[in-house]
């Protein structure tokens, strides 16, 4: 969360500095913005909304209701009485950035409902009271990173249900009412990482069912009512790191099936319910460094057995439950890696060496049944084992009566 805060400042610094936005129009006042000429419909440079007037703050921006475009920014930031934006109706385009910032008496956005595209980041943070943002309804895409940041009472993000492209990082931290992302049931790509972070009261992510490709890093941490992940089944890659940290209720990871590679480190950790991994079943490469540890329930790791090649250190370890590490047998055998360390797992899985040696082979087992004729004792059976040429056995047929 402080990253993101601290990122926002930077854009908005760099925002105001970029050349050819030199007509910024900043209102820190409601008597800033009544002596705004009200018939002004393009502003070519930023337009920065912020109480510093505690004796004057703002409350309405009827006086923009004929703007419809800016080409710099859109900064609405630290305002304590401000309801609505409502002034903002007729606006449909924002060349760069739009921030909605600790706004803590702002209760919707639907003053901007003919916004269509934002050409830059899009961050709505910290705003108390804020219930929805169905005011974004008409927004397609947006062209740098989107953040939605600590909105206390924020139950969905419906009002997004029409975009369908991010340029940058998708990053939800801290909204602990959010229960579901439905609203982004149309989106097909993030050009940056995805990061979900203490989201407690989300329940699923299904809104996210369109994505098959990441091109940074994917980051689902601390959010404790996620019991799967299915939506991400169309996933195939990741171009930067995955990690998956501290997410108490998530039971598997079925949904990366079709997981293929990931383009950097993969941490696995502090997942106080995950029992397996399987759903890494089709991952072959992992570009840096893979750890696992402090999964209380994990039993094996057999989802990593088409794991072919690690470009980092292995480590394994304070998995109490882990009693098969044969997931990872053939490629700590081939000695590729650069670093093993396995340690404090049970039996089976305590140390690189017993990995290593362990018996992991398969014992397939095929029965073929050929049932006798009426009256005739002419039947057989065949079973085949594997690593096995003969099997003593016995057998009898019983005729059932219908």
């Amino acid at each position: 969360m402080a990253y993101i805060k601290y990122f926002t400042s930077l854009v908005l610094v760099l925002l105001l500095s970029i050349s050819g936005f030199t007509q910024n129009v900043t209102f820190n006042s409601q008597a800033d913005v009544d002596v705004f000429d009200i018939n002004t419909s393009i502003i070519s440079g930023s337009l920065i909304i912020e109480s510093t007037n505690s004796l004057d703050s703002i409350t309405n921006l009827s006086n923009l209701v004929n703007l419809t475009s800016i080409s710099g920014s859109l900064v609405i930031k630290n305002n304590s009485d401000l309801t609505n934006i409502d002034g903002l109706s007729n606006l449909t385009s924002i060349g760069f950035g739009l921030i909605i910032q600790n706004n803590s008496a702002l209760m919707d956005i639907d003053g901007l409902s003919n916004l269509t595209s934002i050409g830059g980041y899009l961050f709505i943070d910290d705003n108390g009271v804020l219930t929805n943002i169905n005011g974004l309804s008409n927004l397609t895409s947006i062209g740098g990173s989107f953040s939605m940041d600590s909105n206390g009472v924020l139950t969905n993000i419906d009002g997004l249900s029409n975009l369908t492209s991010i340029g940058g990082d998708l990053k939800i931290d801290s909204n602990y009412a959010l229960t579901n992302v439905d609203g982004l049931s149309n989106l097909t790509s993030i050009g940056g990482e995805l990061y979900l972070q203490t989201n407690i009261g989300l329940m699923d992510i299904d809104g996210l069912a369109n994505i098959d490709t990441i091109f940074g890093n994917l980051t689902i941490r601390y959010n404790n009512g996620l019991t799967e992940i299915d939506s991400l089944s169309n996933l195939t890659s990741i171009g930067g790191y995955f990690i998956l940290f501290g997410n108490n209720g998530l039971t598997n990871i079925d949904g990366l099936s079709n997981l293929v590679s990931i383009g950097s480190y993969c941490n696995i950790i502090n997942n106080d319910a995950l029992t397996n991994i399987d759903g890494l079943s089709n991952l072959t490469s992992i570009d840096a460094h893979l750890a696992m540890h402090s999964n209380d329930v994990l039993t094996n790791i057999d989802g990593l057995e088409n794991l072919t090649s690690l470009g980092g250190y292995l480590k394994i370890y304070d998995n109490p439950a882990l009693t098969s590490c044969c997931g990872m047998q053939d490629l700590i055998n081939t000695g590729s890696i650069f670093s093993v360390e396995i340690y404090n797992n049970p039996s089976e899985c305590s140390s690189v060496g017993e990995v290593a040696n362990a018996d992991c082979e398969v014992i397939s087992i095929s029965i073929i049944t050929n049932p006798p004729c009426i009256n005739a004792n002419n039947g057989s059976i065949q079973i085949d084992v594997d690593h096995f040429d003969a099997i003593p056995f016995n057998y009898t047929w019983e005729q059932i009566e219908n």
